[in-house]
C-alpha cells in the first residue's frame, strides 16, 4: 500500500481537534515538541493561540499539527466566533422535525 500524500498546509484560522484522547497519544513516541503542544490542543484554541500558550514558534506548531493530521489523529475545524450570529435554516427545523 502506497504512503498517502502530504497533508495540505495548517491555516492559522482554524481550530485543530484532537480525534483520540490524549492519554493515548502519550503512548507513541512523538517528537518532543509535539509532546509539547499535544495538551495545548483542547478544541477552542486557533493555531496562534496554541503556538503561544505552548510557548513554541509558530511555524513549528504548524509542522507538528500538519504530523499529526498526517497520522489521522488530529482534525481541523472552522474556528466559531461569538461574535457572529449563527442561526438555523428552514431546513435544519425540517430534519429536527423530523428525527422525532
Amino acid at each position: 500500500k502506497p504512503p498517502p500524500p502530504p497533508t495540505s498546509p495548517v491555516p492559522d484560522y482554524s481550530v485543530p481537534l484532537l480525534l483520540r484522547p490524549e492519554w493515548q497519544l502519550q503512548m507513541y513516541d512523538w517528537d518532543l515538541t509535539i509532546n509539547w503542544i499535544v495538551p495545548n490542543v483542547d478544541g477552542v484554541k486557533n493555531v496562534e493561540q496554541i503556538a503561544h500558550s505552548s510557548e513554541v514558534d509558530m511555524e513549528m506548531v504548524r509542522a507538528c499539527l500538519r504530523v499529526l493530521r498526517h497520522h489521522g489523529v488530529l482534525a481541523h475545524v472552522d474556528v466559531f466566533r461569538y461574535s457572529n450570529v449563527y442561526e438555523c435554516t428552514p431546513r435544519a427545523m425540517d430534519l429536527l422535525s423530523a428525527a422525532t
